[in-house]
Order: C-alpha cells, then structure tokens, then sequence
C-alpha cells in the first residue's frame, strides 16, 4: 500500500511539472512570436532550450552573437524604433552604405558594403555571394564551432567598425 501511495505522489508531482513546464512553454512561444522586435528570432528559435552554441562560443564572443540573434543590437533596424524621430520600419535605412536598404541583421552581416572586407576575412563566401535570407538563417542555426566563432568575431568587428564611422543622417 505505502509503495502505491509514493508511486502515485510521484507521478502526480511529474504531472504537475510536465503542465507547468508546457504552459511556461506556450507562453514564451505567444510573446516571442507576437513581437515585433524579434520576428527573425522565431526563424531559427521555435522551441524552448538550451542552445549548444552557447557551449562552443567563447565567453568573449557569446555576447556578440547573442546579441545579434536577440535583436539587441545599435542597428538602424532596433534604434529607429526608439529615437526621437523614430521611423517606421521601412524607412530604417542603413546610414553606412548607399544602397537604400532596411539596416536590419540581414543586411549587416551579408550585404552591407561598409563591412565587405571584413566579411571576406570572418564569413564563408556561400552566405555573401549571391546572398539569401534563408542562408543566413541558415548562418544563425549554425552549430559548427569554427563558423560560429567566426561570424561572432565578423560582428565584433563590423561593430567596431561601425562606431567608427562618422556620419550625417538625412
């Protein structure tokens, strides 16, 4: 009798968990894809857990490429948002290049012509020659050590970079 008891007690506390675990799930899942800030996020981040990039990224670099996968970051995609003269999102132009697109992720890690030789040197030539949205989603899903120590020092540097340069806003 006390066997059953205790087997019961257990299962109904690993009940109790696996409901509460599942409905925390959900919720991170409804406020991550109903935001607008992290709508890139969801491409690559649809369950809940652990990320092993985060066991094979230095201490050093792991910020970095958080940071850009969060959307915690100074580009015109985030800042434009919150400035005085916030922007609609369309109208969120990279201010380092001239070519009139939305200074977003995307286009800071494979397209921006600020950043083309450092490019060359940290990213692999398939995610900027020809590049695609799905490559570089492909880019951020990434588990191999060496492209993601790579890309995190590619945005390191283009950060650096970027700080650097002066310019005037139109």
């Amino acid at each position: 009798m006390f066997i059953y008891k205790k087997t019961t007690l257990q299962y109904a506390i690993l009940l109790f968990k696996s409901r509460v675990l599942e409905s925390y799930k959900q919720e991170w899942w409804n406020t991550v894809s109903k935001s607008t800030v992290m709508d890139v996020y969801t491409f690559f981040k649809t369950s809940l857990e652990y990320e092993l990039c985060l066991d094979v990224l230095p201490k050093s670099l792991r910020l970095y490429f958080t940071r850009l996968r969060i959307s915690v970051h100074p580009l015109r995609i985030q800042t434009g948002r919150y400035a005085n003269d916030s922007k609609p999102r369309n109208e969120r132009y990279c201010i380092y290049c001239n070519s009139k697109d939305i200074e977003d992720e995307y286009h800071f890690v494979c397209i921006c012509s600020c950043y083309t030789e450092i490019r060359r040197k940290y990213i692999d030539k398939n995610f900027y020659v020809k590049p695609s949205v799905y490559k570089y989603l492909e880019l951020l899903k990434c588990t191999d050590k060496t492209q993601l120590i790579r890309l995190s020092l590619y945005i390191k540097h283009a950060l650096k970079i970027r700080n650097q340069h002066v310019y005037v806003e139109i």
